[in-house]
């Protein structure tokens, strides 16, 4: 009985002591902020291509394809987003397919930082919001222009403020 007690807590040292550093785990986390900051400047660049399509259909009666440029006529706003739709339709697959799911699992890997560490995982949680939130405004615009727009801008400006503070801790751990 006496060894059982006395492995046990040789265990127990052993694992509470080979918890994660917190030096280890903002690398790590940083490095899962960066590839998430990928993803969602991808998805700003495709709601801003939405947006630019938009306004180009309201205004210029013209749909511009987001990849090829190629224009047509088009005076509907609602039929050119439904032409986005289609023609951005195989980069949603692919970003349903394996981005997301990527942006997911690298997400889980940080999700119990050291104490030490809380802040950083306060901002890799701000940050896999917005990604998500920017991935609804490219491939699921909705609203008026005008509200689609403002979503795209405070969402944005939201993203940026963001990318200044995690640059800040990046330089001060």
């Amino acid at each position: 009985m006496k060894r059982f007690f006395f492995f046990f807590f040789v265990l127990s040292f052993l694992l509470l002591s080979c918890g994660e550093s917190p030096e280890k785990y903002n690398k790590r986390a940083f490095a899962v902020i960066d590839s998430i900051n990928e993803a969602t400047d991808m998805f700003f660049t495709f709601a801003s291509s939405c947006q630019s399509m938009w306004r180009s259909v309201i205004f210029d009666h013209e749909y511009s394809h987001p990849i090829t440029g190629e224009k047509k006529y088009c005076s509907d706003f609602n039929i050119g987003i439904m032409y986005y739709l289609e023609d951005m339709k195989p980069f949603d697959s692919l970003t349903k397919k394996t981005i997301l799911p990527k942006i997911d699992s690298l997400f889980g890997t940080i999700k119990e930082p050291p104490k030490n560490s809380q802040k950083i995982f306060e901002l890799a949680k701000e940050v896999y919001a917005i990604n998500k939130q920017a991935y609804e405004l490219s491939f699921k615009p909705s609203g008026s222009l005008n509200s689609y727009t403002e979503n795209i801008n405070t969402l944005f400006r939201k993203y940026k403020e963001l990318k200044s503070q995690i640059d800040i801790e990046k330089k001060t751990n």
